[in-house]
């Protein structure tokens, strides 16, 4: 069973580690929750080495976002998945 997470505890990670946010499970993802489930998540990220061409990386969102039923159908997580882009970002050194 998953439980809630909020409260101010959360509220200071999420101001600190800005890889994270806010995120909520939707109710009947999992058998022991039908209700929505606050948590907190991490940004999903695509990362490669200067290696891969623009081409490459490209095509790899590409097959995600062109094909999303099946990307959503082969992780749970992917149920709070979003297609948003909140534009570049970068990891933490």
């Amino acid at each position: 069973m998953l439980v809630d997470v909020s409260g101010p505890t959360i509220d200071g990670m999420l101001s600190e580690y800005r890889e994270h946010e806010r995120a909520v499970i939707p109710g009947g993802t999992y058998p022991d929750n039908p209700a929505d489930v606050r948590t907190c998540a991490v940004r999903a990220v695509v990362i490669t080495s200067p290696r891969v061409s623009d081409t490459m990386a490209y095509e790899i969102t590409r097959a995600v976002f062109d094909d999303f039923d099946a990307f959503w159908r082969a992780r749970v997580a992917a149920v709070i998945t979003t297609l948003e882009v909140s534009g570049p970002s970068s990891a933490p050194p």
